[in-house]
């Protein structure tokens, strides 16, 4: 009966099964109860098997950096920095300020677009004559 054990367990060429065999081969040797030995040996299997699931999942997460950074990324970047790129190319194109009190519509952005160009007299017309 030992034979045939160890026989499996070098047959199937896989380690938990040959560890398997093992234990009933020591059990049986020794006296033991074989239902605690397989109970042992049960709960090293699940340990060993969270074990693998666990370093495979660390692993998972450095794998998918790649993607994150290669594609979603430049993506919200696009949309994040899209709006305000667009808004500097047109200041550096145009030669004027981007306050136009003509086309600004409330009395505070008027004066504050006043005071940022410098035109006191700007800020006159636009506050009521002083």
């Amino acid at each position: 009966r030992r034979d045939v054990l160890r026989d499996l367990g070098t047959r199937t060429g896989v380690d938990d099964v040959r560890a398997l065999a093992a234990v009933i081969i020591q059990a049986e040797k020794f006296g033991s109860s074989i239902g605690a030995a397989l109970r042992v040996q049960s709960d090293g299997m699940r340990l060993k098997r969270r074990q693998l699931a666990e370093e495979r999942a660390a692993k998972t997460a450095v794998k998918i950096m790649i993607p994150l950074v290669l594609f979603i990324f430049p993506g919200v970047f696009v949309v994040l920095v899209g709006p305000a790129g667009i808004q500097i190319a047109k200041l550096t194109q145009s030669s004027r300020w981007p306050c136009d009190l003509k086309r600004v519509p409330r009395f505070a952005d008027q004066s504050a677009c006043a005071v940022a160009q410098g035109s006191f007299d700007s800020l006159k017309l636009v506050s009521g004559g002083w």
